[in-house]
C-alpha cells in the first residue's frame, strides 16, 4: 500500500495530509503522482550537467515547490541544500548531488510502484 511504504521511506502522510490537502488522501496521491510525472528533474539534471547555475536553480525552486506539499523532508532537506548553493551562484558537489537523486528515485519508485 502507497501510504505504508510512504511511510517506511520517512515520509509523514497524515500530517501531511492533514496540514496541506484537508485531510483528502486522494488529492495527496494525484499530487504525488504528478510530482513523480514531472519534467523539472530532467530539466534540473540536464542544467547540472551543463553547469548551467541559473537553470539549475530555476528547475531546483520549482521541485521545491512540489516537494514541499508532499512530506518528504529528507528530500526537502537535501534539495534545499541544492537551492541554496544554487543560489549563491555556486554549483553543488557532486556528493549533494547525488544525494538529492538517491532520495528523488527513491521516492519516485515508492509512488509509481502504487
Amino acid at each position: 500500500m502507497l501510504k505504508d511504504d510512504l511511510y517506511n521511506i520517512g515520509v509523514d502522510v497524515d500530517g501531511t495530509v492533514s496540514d496541506f490537502f484537508g485531510d483528502d488522501y486522494d488529492i495527496y496521491y494525484e499530487t504525488l503522482k504528478a510530482l513523480a510525472a514531472d519534467t523539472k528533474i530532467d530539466e534540473l539534471k540536464a542544467a547540472i550537467k551543463k553547469k548551467d547555475v541559473s537553470g539549475a536553480f530555476e528547475a531546483a525552486h520549482c521541485l521545491k515547490a512540489a516537494v514541499g506539499m508532499c512530506g518528504n523532508e529528507i528530500l526537502m532537506q537535501r534539495l534545499v541544500v541544492l537551492v541554496e548553493i544554487l543560489r549563491k551562484n555556486q554549483m553543488p558537489t557532486g556528493a549533494q548531488i547525488d544525494s538529492f537523486y538517491v532520495s528523488f528515485r527513491e521516492f519516485v519508485n515508492v509512488i509509481n510502484r502504487n
